[in-house]
């Protein structure tokens, strides 16, 4: 089985983690967004575009974008929308758990690992798929939980 070519997404991003706060606080502050004498000039069309022109000014002097390419890996057919689901509240409690420095994500982590398993183990062991990923010619091949250990039941 031969493998698929590589995929490449190039997005544009901001390092919002080197955005200084207070510096972009003053900087709007001092922009024409705060300048109450000016806001009469405008109508409701002219000062969204205002708004608009001005937050990205002020953005691009702070955190500029920059293009990044990242090369998109496919899925294991297993890893199904539940797993998707477990795996995003995992890494939310990590993020939190990481600002707080409180450890909450043992019980979910451990909940997602058994969802996981569980998609997994469901997937090879239909016996309709390989390890590979290929299709099994016979229904007596042998059936695996994606580690190459044997399932016994």
């Amino acid at each position: 089985m031969s493998r698929p070519s590589p995929v490449y997404n190039a997005t544009v991003v901001r390092p919002w983690r080197l955005l200084d706060r207070d510096l972009f606080r003053q900087e709007l502050m001092s922009s024409q967004l705060c300048n109450s004498e000016s806001w009469l000039r405008y109508d409701v069309d002219s000062f969204t575009h205002l708004y608009d022109t001005e937050l990205e000014a002020v953005l691009d002097r702070r955190v500029p974008k920059r293009s990044v390419t990242c090369r998109r890996r496919p899925s294991e057919p297993w890893f199904d929308q539940e797993c998707r689901e477990a795996k995003r509240r995992v890494r939310r409690l990590e993020r939190i758990s990481l600002r707080t420095s409180r450890v909450a994500t043992v019980p979910v982590a451990t909940a997602a690992a058994a969802v996981w398993t569980a998609e997994r183990r469901a997937y090879y062991c239909s016996g309709s798929v390989s390890l590979s990923g290929e299709q099994k010619s016979t229904p007596s091949a042998q059936r695996h939980d994606g580690y190459g250990s044997q399932l016994i039941h």
